[in-house]
């Protein structure tokens, strides 16, 4: 469903820009004992594809730099932010981002829903609410946000510098704290806007339990891609189950067996 454009929204209350942008008015602090940096996980980092325009949103965690300046882990290779971080880094330009701080939970669980990166995000955030979905125009950037984000950071993605920048140690989902030190890219914040007395949300990632986190969110758009790619491979699916201890690296499938081929057809889809 296609998404329509406010004029104006309760994000748009407080607007913070040039020497008045400074991340320290948020929340710091670590959130594993040996973390190197405060960071921030709960971050939906909205860009566009330089050459279709198509929106993507995502998850992406970010560690503060300075007081406008964050970096973002975009280490994944075939996660969207990145790949059009490339495309116009390609072109000598940098890429505009904005960070959504306080979505709605089903906001959240439409951004984790996989789709081709010809469709896009705000149309299916418009499926999840049967309507179509709100948005409103940056103030310094190119870009549109969800009308009822708590807080939006307008940035520009340093793409043309590369993944150069040093990445302090963070608890990652595994409760684990992984080996070796990170490059990633950097981003100056532009513009800072937010509601009154809004809400800055955040979620923890790893810990000791590391299966009680907020990684648990995913775990049902997962299930759901995988019980459709099922489906659409003409198997008989009767469910999919993420175990949770999985940490969103295992998953099982119930089928009733039709062809004496379809268990390796099935393990096939999955992976």
């Amino acid at each position: 469903i296609k998404p329509v454009v406010v004029g104006t929204a309760p994000c748009k209350e407080v607007i913070l820009q040039g020497e008045d942008v400074d991340m320290t008015i948020f929340p710091m602090f670590l959130h594993h004992e040996r973390d190197g940096q405060s960071y921030s996980d709960d971050n939906l980092v909205v860009s566009k594809d330089p050459d279709t325009g198509v929106y993507d949103w995502g998850f992406y965690r970010s560690m503060f730099r300075t007081k406008n300046e964050r970096g973002f882990d975009m280490t994944c290779t075939s996660h969207r932010a990145r790949i059009n971080a490339q495309k116009v880094a390609a072109k000598g330009k940098n890429l505009e981002i904005a960070v959504v701080i306080g979505a709605p939970i089903l906001d959240k669980l439409a951004a984790l829903k996989g789709f081709p990166p010809d469709v896009d995000d705000f149309e299916v955030l418009g499926s999840f609410y049967g309507a179509p979905a709100k948005l409103v125009k940056c103030e310094t950037i190119d870009l549109m946000v969800p009308a009822n984000a708590e807080v939006v950071l307008e940035c520009e993605l340093m793409a043309t510098e590369g993944w150069v920048h040093d990445e302090a140690p963070f608890g990652e989902f595994t409760g684990m704290y992984g080996g070796g030190l990170k490059h990633n890219v950097r981003a100056v914040v532009k513009a800072i806007t937010h509601r009154k007395n809004g809400i800055f949300q955040y979620a923890t990632i790893g810990c000791g339990h590391p299966w009680y986190t907020d990684n648990m969110l995913q775990l049902p758009a997962m299930e759901a891609d995988l019980f459709g790619a099922l489906k659409d491979s003409a198997l008989d699916v009767l469910e999919v189950r993420a175990d949770p201890a999985g940490l969103s690296n295992i998953a099982y499938a119930k089928i009733r067996k039709q062809g004496a081929g379809d268990a390796k057809q099935a393990l096939s889809v999955m992976l």
